[in-house]
């Protein structure tokens, strides 16, 4: 499970020394100091020293918990990516499938307690202690835009159209059914507004993404952002982060975009922009930062680590097992 930085931003700390840094952006102003909201960021050498895979905390550990009294309580979910079906990309297909199997591992608990119970359990009482795991996805408002970037075929005329494939895909390829529809308390799909960029070639979000999302005053509970560079990238500096919108805020890193302004004309200064950005854009709107790769850019190295958070697909086990025979 994905730990949690607990108390580093504790001011009672002592002997602490500042890791901010910035890209100098004339006279005393960095990059990093143009960001309002951005807090000033000292930590001890024990925590800058410290491991991954730290204990996770109450707001930190994702798996359902076991009560006293015979029955179980999930976290909540809300998984934000940057592209969707039916752009068979990585973020497209990995983070539906991370919402599909946060669901189904809320689901198992469930009927493990209700097993524990006799089954003695209502359909409703089972469903109500499952939470929710909500995926939010971009919808590209031009027409122009989905038939560039899904192909002619799929003229969806509504967010609905989509997520009716979305949940088809589910149903018949990843042959998850009971995760795809709501009457079994499949996953919930939101759909948020963004265009598509021909100069960088991907999604952009048109606004605050938590638009798409119904958060109260309270902090919602678990986010799961993929690519949280990509999504905050058009935010506008008025919006509060992440963190303050949720209890705990886990960032998904995919992409290497400062390889990627590298093949651009302007990449003496796109290049140390673009991984400036991405550092604050990450380290202020995430608790913690899972690199999928060791080649990716240092985010925050105090709350970053590397690990593979997709898993297999049981078509490629599968397949290597018929191959091995």
């Amino acid at each position: 499970m994905f730990g949690s930085d607990g108390d580093l931003l504790d001011n009672t700390h002592t002997k602490r020394k500042t890791t901010r840094k910035g890209l100098k952006i004339g006279g005393n102003i960095t990059l990093l100091n143009a960001i309002p909201f951005l807090p000033d960021i000292n930590y001890t050498e024990e925590e800058i020293l410290m491991e991954d895979g730290d204990i996770p905390t109450p707001e930190s550990d994702l798996r359902p918990v076991r009560n006293s009294n015979n029955s179980v309580t999930c976290r909540s979910f809300h998984v934000v990516t940057t592209a969707t079906l039916p752009w068979m990309t990585g973020t497209a297909v990995n983070p539906l499938l991370r919402a599909v199997y946060l669901n189904k591992m809320n689901r198992t608990a469930v009927e493990e307690i209700s097993s524990f119970n006799n089954d003695n359990l209502s359909h409703q009482v089972k469903y109500d202690m499952m939470g929710t795991v909500t995926l939010c996805v971009p919808w590209l408002v031009d027409e122009t835009d989905r038939k560039t970037v899904y192909g002619e075929q799929y003229n969806f005329e509504s967010c609905h159209d989509q997520e009716k494939y979305i949940r088809m895909w589910l149903r018949e390829s990843a042959k998850l059914p009971l995760e795809a529809d709501l009457d079994t308390n499949g996953i919930q799909i939101a759909f948020y507004k963004a265009t598509y960029s021909l100069e960088f070639l991907s999604i952009l979000p048109l606004g605050d993404v938590r638009e798409c999302i119904n958060l109260n005053e309270e902090k919602a509970d678990i986010c799961i952002l993929e690519e949280p560079e990509h999504l905050n990238f058009t935010l506008p500096l008025h919006c509060k982060p992440w963190t303050q919108s949720f209890r705990h805020v886990v960032g998904i890193m995919h992409t290497n975009y400062a390889a990627y302004t590298k093949a651009h004309l302007s990449s003496l200064v796109m290049t140390p922009f673009i991984f400036n950005i991405s550092n604050a854009l990450t380290r202020v709107h995430c608790d913690k930062i899972v690199k999928l790769s060791d080649t990716l850019q240092t985010y925050a190295i105090e709350k970053e680590c590397v690990t593979n958070v997709h898993g297999i697909r049981k078509d490629f086990l599968d397949e290597g097992q018929r191959r091995a025979m």
